[in-house]
């Protein structure tokens, strides 16, 4: 595909596309994964805080103690994302409980409750998964300034670098319209030794050679129509000294061949038209056309 762009804009379009992907993927994959993370942080911790009550309730349900597991519950209550917490027996009836599971986006986990491979109950709790939520909405936006930052920064550098670079190929390209339309003394600016400097430099070079090679050709147009003009008046010259000549003139070939006649008229029975392309024999008497030859 042939895009009829200047370099800067095609510079800036391509490394926009490179990284607005990079910016995509810090917009997407860091959020996502701290999520993930988080999320893997809650289940660990929940997983421990239930595990660590079901043992301590052990010997609560053993003894049928409703206020040591309310106490044990007790305890657990001052974790901040435990929302509910509910002890059954082995049979399903409730042991102990506190809170409710009505709130959206909990995590929910059950951990049996055993005590020398027997099943004494089960315990069922709910954490909150708010502040997992609120910590990637965070994220989102901090990632999302992020990557704006990323994108509209590499944007602008890329210009600054596309216009410092671009800047010598737009005055040589300048030179050559300028030359184009006849200023042969413009040149190109060589700023630096790197590509763009030889460049400018060949581009000099190329303009001096044609530069030359014009006043060459120049000189020599001067010196033909010099010459021509001389030759015409020299031509001229002999034209009117011919012409001043009062006698017969004829020019023959080596076949006596009458090429030319010039003279009046009443010289010959025949003008000089009529005298051309016969044979001087047949125009003068043998003794004069033998002397002619």
């Amino acid at each position: 595909i042939r895009w009829n762009l200047p370099v800067r804009v095609k510079l800036i379009v391509l490394v926009g596309f490179l990284l607005a992907a990079i910016s995509g993927f810090i917009y997407f994959y860091f959020p996502a994964r701290l999520e993930h993370q988080a999320r893997q942080h809650l289940e660990d911790k929940a997983s421990s805080i239930v595990g660590m009550t079901a043992y301590t309730l052990v010997p609560a349900m053993l003894f049928d103690d409703s206020r040591t597991a309310a106490e044990v519950i007790q305890g657990a209550r001052v974790v901040p994302a435990l929302v509910y917490l509910r002890v059954f027996t082995d049979t399903g009836e409730p042991f102990a409980n506190f809170g409710s599971n009505d709130e959206p986006n909990l995590h929910q986990l059950v951990v049996p409750v055993r005590h020398q491979g027997r099943t004494l109950g089960r315990v069922e709790a709910g954490f909150a998964g708010t502040s997992v939520t609120e910590s990637v909405e965070r994220s989102r936006r901090a990632a999302a300034g992020i990557s704006l930052l990323v994108f509209f920064v590499g944007c602008g550098l890329v210009y600054a670098i596309g216009s410092l670079v671009t800047a010598p190929l737009r005055e040589i390209v300048a030179a050559a319209l300028r030359i184009d339309s006849g200023d042969l003394t413009q040149r190109a600016q060589v700023r630096s030794g790197d590509e763009v400097g030889r460049l400018a430099t060949t581009f000099n070079d190329m303009v001096d050679s044609v530069e030359e090679r014009t006043e060459r050709l120049h000189l020599e147009i001067t010196e033909r129509h010099r010459v021509e003009s001389a030759l015409r008046e020299s031509e001229n010259a002999k034209r009117a000294l011919l012409n001043a000549i009062p006698d017969y003139m004829l020019r023959v070939d080596t076949q006596g061949t009458l090429l030319e006649a010039r003279g009046a008229q009443s010289d010959f029975e025949l003008t000089p038209r009529e005298l051309l392309q016969k044979k001087l024999t047949d125009v003068l008497p043998r003794s004069a056309s033998k002397i002619a030859m």
